[in-house]
């Protein structure tokens, strides 16, 4: 579904720009045709990690989910600084070790014992990694202006969607494929499709432009809308815990936020 949506663009944009680069499309695939595949491959494990991830985590699954998947920032300052040269200040080091300590003591229940851990928020926690290894490898091609968001998107949901499809299969080759025919899935489907579409678009418009960690901070308020909504619709019950370690997590990437973008505004000041 979410190829659908996004391929009318993804073909405009295609046309638009063979006009003007005739061979465009064909460098891209030339020179990064092995980017598309680890990004294909990274975001299928990626997919099978969050429904299995969700699926252990039981009783608040939402909300510690949500919480767990902050790691991101985590992941996008050591692989934006160790593959794309992006620079973490000690402030941000500092402050992203203080999120590690509120995401410790969020997925240990607020008892800080690594045996209160459930395995599904755990895969969530390292679910991230996959994101970032993928979001790493697209950035080349977006920077250098060989390939649109929208491309990015068709393709590697492509490609994912044909992994997904195999491994169902052969895992589960009795699937009950009459799930595809029913309506009220399919309504779920295409809205969970559009509203994946939006935020990938938005997403990768934003690591073109801007260093991977500070796309990842721009998106602290994520598990307060998550857990507003799981209290509301799921009744999912809010502990302490969760308020101690989000609360954590969130000033902490607030102020790596700010810091980067002091960082970002002295470099353009050196600039100029």
């Amino acid at each position: 579904f979410e190829n659908i949506l996004i391929l009318p663009l993804a073909v405009t944009q295609t046309i638009s720009r063979k006009k003007k680069h005739p061979h465009i499309l064909k460098m891209a695939i030339k020179e990064h045709w092995w980017r598309f595949l680890i990004v294909g491959f990274v975001f299928a494990g990626a997919q099978i990690m969050f429904f299995l991830g969700f699926d252990i985590s039981g009783d608040s699954a939402a909300i510690s989910g949500s919480i767990a998947m902050k790691s991101s920032i985590i992941f996008t300052l050591i692989i934006g600084w160790i593959f794309l040269k992006e620079k973490a200040s000690p402030i941000q080091l500092i402050f992203t070790g203080i999120i590690f300590i509120g995401l410790f003591y969020t997925l240990t229940l607020g008892t800080f014992n690594p045996g209160n851990i459930n395995y599904g928020t755990l895969i969530l926690f390292l679910m991230p990694l996959l994101w970032t290894i993928g979001h790493s490898v697209s950035k080349k091609p977006l920077q250098q202006g060989v390939i649109t968001p929208a491309q990015v998107i068709y393709i590697r949901t492509l490609i994912s969607t044909v992994i997904l499809v195999i491994f169902t299969f052969v895992t589960n080759p009795f699937s009950d494929i009459s799930l595809f025919f029913n309506w009220t899935n399919i309504l779920f489907m295409f809205l969970i499709a559009l509203s994946y579409a939006v935020g990938h678009l938005g997403w990768y418009m934003s690591i073109k432009n801007i260093d991977l960690a500070l796309s990842s901070a721009i998106q602290a308020p994520q598990p307060i809308l998550t857990s507003f909504f799981a209290w509301w619709i799921l009744n999912e019950p809010v502990k302490i815990y969760h308020y101690v370690g989000l609360s954590l997590i969130f000033l902490s990437i607030l102020i790596i936020l700010f810091d980067k973008q002091r960082l970002s505004n002295r470099m353009d000041n050196k600039t100029i």
